[in-house]
């Protein structure tokens, strides 16, 4: 019980979370304006414990099939696209509806907004910006000119890449199973939810997640959410995969309530090793002990002049 309650501090303590939302939560069952409410009271709760929230929304395309009564998404990429389009304005307003009088921001990224360093470092300046003004940043990939070459994935990636970009302590991903099982608990009746996945694990749970699938409406099954947390554990963030349906979900997660699968990163990684996983190495700073020392601490971001020793290659802002 007190190794569980240690694992789930990481939780509790979380400052800077970024919430991915599923599209089903928000437009199936009947609810609208409501479920958006809803999740928008939950964040102003964590956002009067003094946390920093930003959301990743999916459900523009969604919203578009709902606008124009279609019975479900249709297939083609055109029609995505179109779909899209008419739905982002409709999420946003929506959003904007349920936080009021707190302000919201759009923020739609593409694969290269992630993947190109110098669009990478000014996304994150921009979403700390916005943190520093008191406003909800709100994200979703823009569907609207992305293909499948150039699409980051599903939006548990996209939640992923946020939190990478934001520097989040945290990622909470709500969809609509209460979090991974030792089997499929719609065909065996023994399969129980695991409460806790280790990294050294993560191998075992891909085995027990079976392939991704599509619901309709979203795009993402259990074997998506793992990869979003691969992607995550890149930096070292936690993350909670638990289901959006339950009442007052993540006000009782961030209590650390044992609600959802929590996945625990590996020690060894750390909200600066995202550097190592993109982009080739440019050229070389070294610096005093001292400098090393400040920056292994996290103590700060910046260095001195009087801390450089050596500089070697040429590069430019945003290079590694």
């Amino acid at each position: 019980c007190a190794v569980i309650m240690s694992v789930r501090e990481v939780v509790r303590s979380a400052q800077n979370i970024v919430v991915k939302i599923g599209s089903a939560l928000l437009v199936t069952r009947g609810s609208h304006d409501g479920a958006f409410l809803n999740f928008a009271n939950q964040v102003g709760t964590m956002r009067e414990q003094g946390r920093q929230v930003s959301l990743v929304s999916s459900g523009a395309i969604a919203q578009g099939v709902s606008m124009l009564g279609l019975g479900s998404r249709p297939a083609g990429l055109a029609t995505s696209q179109g779909l899209a389009a008419i739905g982002q304005p409709a999420l946003m307003n929506t959003w904007a509806r349920a936080f009021a009088p707190t302000p919201v921001a759009q923020f739609l990224l593409s694969k290269y907004d992630v993947s190109n360093p110098v669009s990478f470092i000014n996304a994150r300046r921009a979403l700390r910006s916005l943190a520093a003004r008191d406003v909800i940043p709100i994200g979703n990939e823009n569907d609207t000119v992305a293909t499948d070459e150039i699409k980051i994935g599903d939006n548990d990636t996209l939640g992923a890449a946020v939190a990478k970009i934001r520097g989040a302590d945290l990622l909470v991903i709500l969809t609509q199973v209460d979090g991974l099982y030792t089997g499929n608990p719609e065909k065996d009746s023994t399969a129980k939810l695991i409460n806790t996945v280790f990294d050294k694990d993560i191998a075992d749970a891909e085995a027990v997640a079976g392939d991704a699938s599509g619901d309709g409406l979203g795009t993402g099954g259990f074997a998506t959410k793992l990869q979003a947390v691969k992607v995550a554990y890149s930096a070292g963030i936690p993350v909670v995969i638990a289901n959006g349906y339950t009442r007052n979900v993540l006000t009782r997660v961030m209590e650390g309530e044992e609600l959802g699968t929590l996945f625990v990163p590996p020690d060894s990684t750390s909200n600066r090793k995202w550097l190592l996983n993109y982009w080739p190495v440019a050229g070389r700073v070294s610096v005093t002990v001292t400098a090393a020392n400040r920056l292994r601490s996290s103590r700060t971001e910046h260095l001195w002049m009087e801390d450089i020793v050596e500089v070697s290659g040429r590069f430019w802002r945003g290079d590694c």
